[in-house]
């Protein structure tokens, strides 16, 4: 296994897609993944996606191929248009320690002021994401992932 290649990245505010940040999903997971996908537009993401391609061309000498990209996608809407947005997948699973429990990796709330909440963070809530990128490699591909640490809930939205 290669060394892990890692830092700490702030994504732009944007709007949050099947957000779970305040409980983990186990839809695929037994033990739980905080996740959300973030939308930004284009030209608010560009300097973030730079950023992120040269961490990986840094990290495996190569360009970041678009169909290894698990960090982020253009948007499409139904109808396969672009939407003008680019969407940040961030996701970080839930793992045994050696000791059998479980580290949960829940990402820190915080509001706009930057003081802890336990706010619900429904789709469409406004939201910016301190997160951890890194590089990985397995099976003979290489990638890069975004995993959160910290969530300012900017302007929340309900589910219901």
């Amino acid at each position: 296994m290669a060394d892990r290649h890692a830092a700490k990245l702030t994504l732009p505010k944007g709007k949050a897609v099947y957000p779970f940040l305040n409980s983990p999903d186990y839809q695929f997971d037994e033990l739980g993944v905080y996740q959300t996908r973030l939308s930004v537009p284009v030209e608010e993401a560009k300097p973030i996606m730079d950023k992120i391609a040269s961490f990986f061309e840094d990290y495996a000498g190569k360009k970041l191929n678009p169909s290894d990209n698990t960090a982020f996608k253009l948007e499409e809407d139904d109808q396969g248009e672009r939407t003008g947005n680019v969407v940040f997948r961030v996701k970080a699973k839930n793992r045994r320690t050696k000791s059998g429990e479980i580290w949960d990796r829940k990402p820190r709330l915080v509001d706009a002021g930057g003081q802890p909440t336990k706010v619900h963070v429904g789709g469409g809530s406004t939201i910016r994401i301190g997160c951890e990128m890194f590089c990985w490699e397995a099976a003979g591909r290489k990638g890069v992932s975004l995993q959160p640490l910290i969530i300012q809930v900017i302007n929340p939205v309900s589910d219901s």
